[in-house]
């Protein structure tokens, strides 16, 4: 298992680097690993739950080489399944975090693509778990940074059509990131989602 985390940690590394191709290899090559875990040992939740997610992260890298049609049946796997851990476990944080995380990728990957309704969708699609679970743990810094990820996300989507609406979840999730600012639980990537979320609501405003 060590081994297999270690190569999706790598090409996570290589796909926030920009290296999707790279990513792709890597997940594909996780991704055995996991089936061999999972098919061996069927009641280790977190065996089953490493496949799970390798699939997503097979299915994301695919979209962003553009490749969308192979892509999806990776998704469309993964959340039945997160959907049932989450059932299992209606308490866990980690389970209804990935499933914000797998929207919010596939929404990524779908903006990649110029897919904008599937963009869209998950992007809304994230956005009301990541309002459940902030609503369950209303003190959470990682709850905060999930919806406020969210919101940039569904206002990325609204934005050539409904700016307004747009408009008002930059706000909200600039406020969000601003809160995390202030309490100190704004660190790595996350550091530089306010001045990109600043430059899309003057992008709006302009004018």
């Amino acid at each position: 298992r060590e081994l297999a985390i270690g190569i999706s940690s790598n090409g996570t590394l290589l796909l926030t680097n920009g290296d999707a191709a790279g990513a792709l290899k890597l997940y594909e090559e996780a991704l055995p690993i996991y089936a061999v875990l999972a098919r061996d040992d069927s009641a280790n939740q977190n065996a089953q739950r490493d496949l799970v997610l390798g699939w997503r992260d097979v299915g994301a890298a695919l979209y962003q080489t553009g490749q969308p049609d192979r892509g999806r049946p990776y998704f469309d796997r993964t959340y039945p399944r997160l959907q049932e851990f989450i059932a299992a476990e209606p308490t866990s944080f980690y389970n209804r975090r990935q499933l914000i995380n797998t929207h919010l990728k596939h929404a990524a990957g779908a903006l990649r693509c110029e897919l904008s309704d599937e963009h869209a969708a998950h992007a809304r699609a994230a956005l009301a778990t990541a309002e459940e679970l902030l609503q369950d743990f209303p003190e959470n810094p990682v709850a905060r940074s999930s919806l406020a990820t969210a919101r940039l996300a569904f206002a990325r989507a609204l934005e050539p059509t409904r700016p307004v609406e747009a408009l008002r979840l930059y706000e909200a999730s600039l406020a969000g990131w601003r809160q995390l600012e202030q309490a100190g639980t704004l660190r790595g990537l996350d550091a530089k989602r306010p001045a990109e979320v600043e430059a899309a609501i003057a992008r709006l405003t302009a004018g």
